[in-house]
């Protein structure tokens, strides 16, 4: 135990750790390219069809809409 907590393994922990941080940074700096724009995969393409072909409206299902919303307005024009 009184190996761990001399000063030497402890700072030279420090330094393989403070190491294989900037290495990890590098790596995933290099697999990120902020300018270019990525190939488009099947399911953008086909996401992009079906806008196409049905309109916006078919990008949104009805049941992502919120009936209590409906429900709110209902109610507020009637109180007027």
């Amino acid at each position: 135990m009184d190996f761990l907590l001399n000063p030497w393994v402890i700072t030279l922990l420090v330094i393989f750790v403070f190491v294989g941080n900037i290495a990890a940074l590098k790596q995933t700096a290099n697999t990120v390219k902020f300018g270019e724009k990525r190939p488009k995969s099947e399911l953008d393409k086909l996401n992009e069809l079906d806008k196409a072909r049905h309109g916006e409206s078919a990008a949104q299902p009805e049941s992502a809409q919120d009936p209590a919303s409906e429900d709110k307005r209902s109610h507020s024009d009637k109180m007027q």
